[in-house]
């Protein structure tokens, strides 16, 4: 799947906030049906492409008491042949506390 005109302008201002030396937190909201999940991925695959000799663990924490963050995960794993760089796995951990609240704590890691 490709991104849009306006997508690859977000990835790229967004991959322009990376820096293998600094710390740097990006949050980004976009509205629902918007590709969120499509441009995470694609900033993930260029991240590690743009450093190959580099070894990168992505966390992606979702509080979520519905079944979004394992879709997360599957949508990830269908965009992979789609990207610039793919050869990345794709692992959604669900939070063992998560029968212990009313929400459902997941992460996809993606390593």
């Amino acid at each position: 799947m490709e991104l849009t005109k306006i997508q690859k302008e977000a990835v790229e201002k967004i991959l322009g906030y990376y820096s293998p030396i600094e710390k740097v937190n990006v949050d980004f909201k976009a509205p629902t049906g918007s590709g969120k999940t499509l441009m995470a991925s694609w900033i993930i695959s260029s991240i590690i492409e743009r450093n190959l000799s580099e070894k990168f663990v992505f966390v992606i924490a979702t509080p979520s008491s519905s079944s979004l963050p394992f879709f997360f995960e599957q949508k990830i794993r269908v965009y992979k042949k789609d990207l610039p760089y793919s050869k990345f796995d794709v692992e959604y951990i669900e939070s063992p506390s998560s029968s212990q609240t009313d929400k459902t704590e997941a992460t996809t890691k993606i390593k």
